[in-house]
């Protein structure tokens, strides 16, 4: 029997496309490993990240982007705690800081006032009083009395609203030409000081009258205001006016207004 000789099979030899696949195939590997790599050193080197097992890059970019979230909140916190307490400071300042306090004598009133400033208190008796009644008043001023030469005054006299003696201390700048009227906003022992009355000359301020509006006060004297169970009047002036024609400066009509504000009942 003749034996059929096997035929010889020729290797099959790679074609050059095959050889490109390869080297893709060996370069995305790589490439994946690489970019692990990097992952890994990113986590546990630049954001100190060092888990028990570290898993996919996928996996290690969420706990890192949850890692930034929760610095960024604290820092939110920091900057709020460094705002906050300037904030508060700020709610807390005291208009009236470096001011001194008056109380006075006869009715436990508070008031607040300049340091340089003087005040003294007075009884006035009826037989005392160019109205003819009784009165308390107090004197804030810019110089030291007895020495009313120049500078300005502030007059508060107040009474007790069962008093039946109380009654209206300035009626009219007398001697002057009233000015005009001038609407302001004082907030007087939590009511508000509405008006002030200008008298003069030559448009110089020789006095003010502060008030209500009449309509506002029940006993309808406009040089007169209601506030707790007391009744006030008053009136700022400059000294000196008559020798020198000047007038209450703008910066002594803002004092003499602040000090109306701090009234303390």
């Amino acid at each position: 029997m003749d034996q059929t000789e096997p035929t010889p099979q020729i290797p099959i030899q790679p074609t050059e496309k095959s050889h490109g696949v390869l080297t893709l195939v060996i370069s995305i590997l790589a490439t994946v490993l690489v970019v692990g790599i990097g992952c890994y050193l990113v986590l546990t080197r630049v954001l100190m990240y060092q888990p028990s097992t570290i898993g996919g890059c996928h996996d290690k970019l969420i706990l890192a982007e949850m890692e930034i979230e929760g610095l960024e909140q604290q820092l939110t916190e920091m900057e709020t705690d460094s705002i906050e307490p300037t904030t508060q400071t700020e709610s807390e300042i005291d208009e009236y800081e470096g001011w001194s306090t008056f109380t006075d004598s006869q009715y436990g009133l508070g008031w607040r006032y300049p340091t340089n400033w003087a005040v003294r208190e007075e009884v006035i008796a009826a037989d005392q009083s160019v109205v003819g009644k009784n009165g308390f008043c107090l004197y804030f001023s810019t110089t030291p009395f007895g020495d009313e030469t120049t500078g300005a005054n502030l007059t508060i006299c107040y009474r007790e609203q069962s008093d039946s003696s109380s009654t209206t201390w300035f009626r009219t700048g007398v001697g002057y030409s009233e000015l005009g009227k001038v609407a302001t906003s004082i907030d007087m022992g939590g009511q508000k000081i509405t008006e002030k009355t200008l008298f003069g000359e030559n448009g110089e301020v020789a006095d003010i009258i502060y008030a209500q509006n009449v309509a506002d006060d029940e006993t309808g004297f406009s040089a007169r205001v209601a506030i707790g169970e007391y009744y006030f009047s008053m009136m700022a002036n400059p000294y000196g006016f008559f020798e020198s024609g000047q007038g209450l400066s703008t910066a002594d009509q803002n004092t003499i207004e602040k000090i109306m504000g701090s009234l303390t009942l």
